[in-house]
């Protein structure tokens, strides 16, 4: 008896495994259909691949928001509206994987990864075909923005050098005597803006200098604009800036020679109470010139 259930479970297995394979794959279609649909601005096909019924849950959550529709009515009304906004077709979104499923005989929970975002979508079968009844959008990358522009809001106020901390490898200074950075909220983002007295052979020069860190509506990154100066030289530079694993990476520009990047920043926040900046000088070629690093302390 025993030997007969184990072969019948082996000829069993690959059909439910193939349907269950069918399965996966008419759902991921419904959902991939559903976005393409949706950014076609294609109403009738996309409303093909929900359940019009008045259960259905829709949310999307992002950093200070919430969007929820409980009904097919208020999310079609939604739908037909953002539609007749915003008509013209969206070609670039990003690509979903990462896919898992749970599928039973008539509903299927799938998660996945849409680039940095993450998704949830409860699928049920509606005669032959899966609709989806439940979808659920985190944009993760929203608050991972949220969260760095956090740290820059952490940072806000005066910062004073460590100079038993700081070191410099530049032929135009020995050494940093000094150097007060202050992190200011501007209208538009942020601004940096550090005063340096530099120690160089028998004597001290100073300069200042300003990074504008400019945010868009969703807090991305416009260009950063740089001004530097001291006694009788003014200089001005263009750069990017970016967050990555925490740490702000700011690169820079000259701005009649676009190719040449002339120098990289990177500041690490430590909320124990420190910054540090370290920086790098690059030649024409790429080569490194000069480095510098500095640690302030409030």
């Amino acid at each position: 008896m025993k030997t007969i259930t184990i072969v019948l479970l082996m000829l069993i297995s690959p059909a439910i495994m193939a349907q269950l394979s069918k399965d996966e794959a008419a759902i991921k279609q419904v959902i991939e259909s559903e976005t393409m649909y949706f950014m076609q601005r294609d109403f009738d096909k996309w409303q093909s691949t929900w359940m019009h019924s008045p259960i259905i849950y829709w949310a999307v959550v992002i950093p200070n928001q919430y969007m929820e529709h409980t009904s097919w009515e208020s999310l079609s009304a939604m739908v037909k509206e953002e539609f007749k906004s915003n008509p013209q077709a969206i070609t670039e979104y990003p690509e979903k994987g990462d896919y898992r499923f749970h599928v039973g005989k008539n509903s299927a929970l799938v998660t996945f990864k849409e680039g940095d975002d993450s998704g949830t979508r409860m699928m049920i079968k509606d005669g032959k075909d899966w609709k989806i009844i439940q979808m659920t959008v985190v944009k993760k990358a929203e608050f991972k923005k949220e969260g760095t522009m956090g740290l820059l809001k952490w940072a806000l106020g005066t910062w004073n050098m460590d100079a038993s901390q700081s070191t410099v490898d530049m032929p135009w200074a020995d050494s940093v005597a000094k150097q007060t950075c202050h992190f200011i909220k501007t209208a538009t983002g942020f601004k940096i803006k550090s005063v340096f007295t530099n120690n160089h052979g028998d004597g001290q020069w100073h300069m200042w200098e300003v990074k504008e860190l400019n945010v868009d509506q969703n807090n991305n990154f416009l260009p950063v604009f740089i001004k530097a100066g001291g006694g009788n030289w003014l200089d001005a530079a263009i750069g990017r800036a970016a967050f990555k694993d925490g740490k702000l990476h700011i690169s820079y520009r000259i701005v009649d020679k676009p190719d040449w990047e002339a120098r990289k920043e990177v500041y690490t926040f430590d909320n124990k109470g420190s910054i540090t900046l370290e920086g790098t000088f690059f030649g024409e070629k790429g080569e490194k010139d000069n480095t510098y690093k500095y640690v302030f302390r409030r």
